[in-house]
């Protein structure tokens, strides 16, 4: 085999880049070149990136705190008028996270649960299963306490019947 020639590569900087002035300096006319050249157009795309940014960092921040935000659920179930002797309440959400306790004498409590949209579900002995699911709720810092009035099986067969029925009690 023959010999090999070695390549040589060689750069060859600006000459501005080559002097011994200080970084400063340099900076110093980076910047008075930049303000030179800078036309009311590039200002107003770089005022636009910075509005778009801090408006996505807040919106971001709100809906993180949102959340995170969580608040005890307190309430009442009644069937009927009366408080439910005992049964179940359940909480879910579309993201598959659910929450719920159970009823004693018409009350409950759900600790920490996140505030957004909430589907309810009620079971409990001689509570129609139409309850079970299907009603919908907004839990946030300032609601977080409700009141459901149940209507038994009879009062929804017979609406008039059980009007007729509450009338004379």
């Amino acid at each position: 085999m023959g010999k090999r020639k070695k390549l040589r590569a060689s750069v060859a900087f600006p000459k501005r880049f080559a002097t011994n002035e200080p970084q400063s300096r340099l900076l110093e006319s980076f910047s008075e070149r930049l303000m030179r050249n800078l036309t009311l157009r590039d200002l107003f795309a770089v005022v636009v990136i910075v509005a778009l940014t801090l408006g996505w960092w807040g919106e971001h921040r709100r809906l993180v705190s949102a959340r995170k935000a969580t608040v005890d659920v307190t309430g009442t179930v009644t069937l009927d008028g009366r408080p439910l002797a005992t049964g179940r309440i359940d909480l879910s959400r579309n993201d598959g996270h659910s929450v719920g306790c159970e009823i004693s004498n018409g009350s409950f409590k759900i600790p920490g649960v996140p505030v957004g949209e909430w589907s309810v579900g009620i079971q409990g002995e001689s509570v129609p299963p139409l309850y079970a699911a299907g009603m919908t709720t907004s839990i946030s810092q300032r609601v977080r306490e409700f009141r459901y009035g149940l209507k038994g099986v009879d009062a929804l067969n017979n609406p008039a019947a059980a009007q007729r029925g509450q009338a004379g009690q």
